[in-house]
């Protein structure tokens, strides 16, 4: 038995049992030498040396922010990789039949399935993606030199196993495991677009916002990823990473801020000081304009504060900002904040 093994039942006794491929798998690697401690707790690696080309097994990955001990739905995952540098990790979800598959769940609050069991894991990561997202499945891994690094697990996986590693994995998305996740962390289904109920006021047509700002209000609830960013990217005039979450460095410098949730792209913070163009966000408006040019321009809101204005904008939300006088921020949503 592996060393993993018995660190993370130390650290869940409430978990009896472990998948024996993966346990075997966790073997190999020690034998490789691939192991070692850190603050993180025990670490392994499924390739050799110190640079993070995959998805790293850690005996202490922590289901914080998710869900508390004595809380539902905790007894059912026990996390056992970090599969990206974001913080998204690969749990082990053991259902109601005792049928243990595997799921993601990512930094943007998103869960899935990735792998139907233990050995169809291990086949995913032998393939070489660098990072287990879902957006970066469907298709063949991008980093060549992840690739190459898994060769030796790869060649072990599928003659341990009498099985072939796929090229790629299939794409991935919402599943039965986020039906249970909503409803065990009682999250309410929100994809849907602000109504007219939602929010008072008339909703302002696309026409009468002109600029970047109508042209960002459209990508709200597109999942990230390539797609997503190649469109941002040109509307924003800053070069990308390959998803938004892994290119906050890049929009930081431009004044952006992005969340996302399972179902998209949620929200878009605007600073106008960073932003290099801020005439360009909305025609006709820039960072010096007050809220009376705000108001002769767009008319009157759907709400209105001491400091701000709401716009319903067919649909979605534009949220502007006043600070010492002068449009200060642009805040696109999916919905109002309550």
């Amino acid at each position: 038995m592996s060393r993993m093994r018995d660190e993370l039942l130390v650290q869940r006794p409430d978990w009896a049992t472990l998948p024996n491929e993966l346990d075997e798998a966790w073997e190999w690697m020690e034998g490789e030498g691939y192991g070692s401690d850190s603050e993180s707790g025990y670490l392994l690696l499924p390739y050799p040396g110190d640079d993070v080309l995959g998805p790293i097994f850690m005996s202490k990955v922590s289901l914080e922010g998710w869900f508390e001990e004595e809380t539902p739905g905790h007894d059912a995952l026990l996390p056992i990789a970090q599969v990206a540098g974001d913080g998204s990790f690969a749990a082990l979800w053991r259902e109601e039949d005792e049928q243990v598959r595997v799921v993601l769940l990512t930094s943007d609050g998103s869960g899935c399935v990735v792998a139907e069991s233990a050995l169809d894991f291990l086949k995913l990561v032998a393939i070489g993606y660098d990072e287990l997202q879902p957006f970066f499945l469907g298709v063949p891994p991008a980093e060549e030199e992840s690739v190459d690094a898994l060769s030796g697990f790869r060649a072990w996986v599928e003659e341990k196993y009498h099985v072939s590693v796929p090229e790629s994995w299939p794409s991935v998305g919402d599943d039965r495991f986020s039906a249970w996740l909503d409803a065990s962390l009682c999250v309410e289904d929100d994809s849907q677009a602000v109504d007219s109920d939602t929010v008072g006021g008339d909703a302002v047509a696309y026409a009468d916002f002109t600029g970047d700002v109508a042209l960002l209000l459209p990508l709200l609830g597109t999942q990230d990823g390539p797609e997503l960013v190649a469109r941002f990217s040109a509307i924003v005039g800053v070069e990308l990473k390959d998803s938004l979450s892994k290119s906050a460095k890049q929009l930081d410098k431009v004044g952006i801020e992005t969340e996302r949730d399972r179902h998209g792209l949620d929200t878009v913070w605007i600073e106008l000081a960073s932003y290099p163009r801020p005439q360009s966000l909305i025609n006709g408006l820039d960072e010096t304009a007050t809220m009376s040019e705000v108001l002769n321009l767009l008319g009157e809101p759907a709400e209105q504060g001491g400091q701000w204005l709401l716009y319903k904008v067919a649909g979605r939300v534009c949220h502007l900002e006043f600070e010492g006088g002068s449009l200060s921020m642009i805040t696109l949503m999916t919905r109002p904040v309550v």
